[in-house]
């Protein structure tokens, strides 16, 4: 989701700054107005095609286990209250994400020849941080980056999935990441 929102943020945004168009946009509408709306309207056709992605994948895995290929949904993740809080968790990092990259595309006019463009590789980190969950979840540095706001959706999905995670801390980091999106959108 990350990924698609990262495209088409910097298709849309820089596209129309070439083009000119965004000039003619901004006389008409706010800045901010124009901003919000990329992206309110491209996270959600993000989403669009990330929930098309899973749905595919889990109808996959549940025709596959019908026919006993090995494939099964992890009974870890049936839990309704683990469930809305992984969901949560995505969705606050996922819209981090895409108002970090509106932020950078709206700086670039021409992304094939900025040095901005290597950014687009950032949320992979938080992903490959996460991995380092897998061998011991409650560690220091594990609980410190499941605060920060940039690997915290990755490393406390990671750490809810395989360790009991307080409340306060699965709150604490949901805040955080919300006051977060909040001030990188006024950036």
């Amino acid at each position: 989701g990350v990924f698609f929102g990262l495209t088409y943020q910097f298709v849309a945004i820089t596209g129309e700054k070439q083009l000119r168009i965004t000039e003619v946009i901004v006389s008409a509408i706010s800045p901010k107005t124009w901003i919000d709306g990329k992206i309110i309207g491209i996270s959600l056709l993000s989403i669009v095609l990330l929930f098309t992605s899973t749905l595919s994948t889990v109808l996959f895995i549940l025709v596959s286990s019908m026919f006993n290929s090995g494939w099964s949904i992890p009974l870890s993740i049936t839990n309704p209250l683990l469930i809305v809080t992984l969901f949560l968790l995505s969705i606050s990092g996922f819209l981090l994400w895409n108002t970090f990259f509106s932020a950078i595309a709206a700086t670039i006019n021409d992304p094939n020849t900025s040095a901005r463009s290597t950014l687009m590789m950032a949320p992979v980190i938080p992903v490959v941080i996460a991995f380092y969950a897998l061998g011991n979840p409650d560690s220091l540095v594990m609980k410190i980056l499941s605060f920060f706001p940039l690997t915290s959706s990755s490393v406390l999905s990671a750490r809810l999935v395989l360790t009991e995670v307080p409340l306060i801390e699965i709150i604490l980091s949901l805040i955080l990441l919300i006051i977060s999106i909040w001030y990188l959108r006024k950036a």
